[in-house]
C-alpha cells in the first residue's frame, strides 16, 4: 500500500469463499494511519504478478474513524 512516498507492506491471503485477498491490520496501526494521511492510494503485490490498482482517499480519514468507532 503506497500513499505518496510512504509504503506499508501487509501479508495477504486469498479468501476463496469471497474471491478476494485479505490481510489483518490493527485499527491503530501504521496502515490505517497511512490511509488517513493522503489523497490517493496505490496497491501492488510485491512479486509484481498483478497490475497496480489506484484509489482515491478523499473522505477516508473520517470514514475509517467511524469504522473503528463502530468496531469497539
Amino acid at each position: 500500500f503506497t500513499v505518496g512516498i510512504a509504503t506499508q507492506r501487509v501479508s495477504m491471503r486469498y479468501e476463496a469463499m469471497d474471491g478476494m485477498f485479505a490481510g489483518s491490520v490493527p485499527a491503530d496501526g501504521p496502515l490505517v494511519a497511512l490511509l488517513k494521511s493522503g489523497t490517493g492510494l496505490s496497491v501492488v503485490d510485491a512479486a509484481g504478478h498483478y497490475k497496480t490498482h489506484s484509489f482515491g482517499l478523499v473522505g477516508s480519514s473520517s470514514a475509517l474513524a467511524r469504522l473503528v468507532q463502530q468496531c469497539r
